[in-house]
């Protein structure tokens, strides 16, 4: 089987089946053996827990209710029931986390830090691969415009009593109509979660308890081991068709989308590097 030397697919691959964009249950990425591979090679359990991306998981809402970590959250309920039945020693439990799955592992992280002191961690070792929390996220307050910029473009009536419950519902809003929504939100395009007193701490928050050692005595006292950062080269292949770029104006709409969530304007970063220079033909 020829592969293509820039995304590791087939060589004739219809796009629509590289990013997914057919039935639900496909993987883009291609790992979907994996892990029964690795369980072999490593007489271990491999549990995966998907993380149900973008609005389905992070949509955010202080009007409304919503907190934002509803994918977080049912990942940790996931994790504990997974230490409770595992038939091995509770201390061989390792999260690991792709990306997205990566930033949601680092939010595991944090809210284990913050569990009662006798308490200790559901996995004692993590994994992060090509994302983490990078700066403090922001509040369901101030990720509202993001839900209005949602809710208008479904065209829901914002003072409807029932506008969540007609967001969830499938025979009313089917998910591909929230799929295809969110392509074209721009700078709204990105749910990665955000702070909420139920789930991370917001004071100090996670930066600060980063930068001041709080957080790694946290996990260290709740039986955390060891936390592994890295890079995983093909995560370029992602944003090469995630992101496309067309022309210099792309770079600042892509790089929007990233930085609204932590409430950093693009003038803020640009302004540390040259100036883009067209090329002349």
């Amino acid at each position: 089987m020829e592969c293509s030397p820039y995304d590791g697919h087939p060589v004739g691959t219809p796009f629509d089946d590289k990013v997914g964009l057919g039935e639900p249950t496909e993987n883009p990425l291609g790992c979907h053996d994996a892990p029964r591979y690795v369980s072999a090679e490593r007489n271990g359990i491999w549990v995966n827990i998907g993380c149900r991306l973008s609005a389905f998981g992070f949509l955010a809402s202080d009007r409304h209710g919503l907190k934002g970590n509803c994918d977080s959250e049912t990942n940790g309920l996931l994790w504990n029931g997974s230490k409770q039945t595992s038939p091995r020693a509770p201390d061989t439990i390792q999260i690991t986390g792709l990306s997205a799955g990566a930033h949601s592992a680092h939010q595991l992280l944090h809210h284990a830090s913050q569990l009662p002191e006798e308490q200790l961690a559901p996995f004692t070792s993590a994994v992060l691969q090509s994302n983490a929390i990078l700066a403090d996220l922001k509040s369901p307050k101030e990720l509202e415009p993001q839900f209005e910029a949602l809710r208008k473009a479904l065209k829901l009536d914002p003072d409807a009593a029932d506008v969540l419950d007609t967001l969830t519902d499938p025979t009313k809003i089917p998910w591909f109509d929230i799929t295809n929504t969110i392509e074209h939100l721009e700078s709204y395009g990105t749910f990665p979660g955000c702070l909420s007193d139920d789930w991370i701490i917001t004071s100090p928050g996670p930066m600060e308890r980063q930068r001041d050692g709080t957080f790694s005595r946290a996990l260290q006292a709740r039986g955390v081991r060891f936390v592994v950062v890295g890079d995983l080269t093909e995560e370029c292949y992602l944003y090469s068709i995630a992101h496309p770029i067309d022309r210099a104006e792309d770079i600042v709409t892509n790089l929007e989308i990233f930085l609204f969530v932590v409430g950093v304007r693009f003038d803020e970063v640009s302004c540390v590097y040259p100036p883009m220079r067209r090329r002349k033909n």
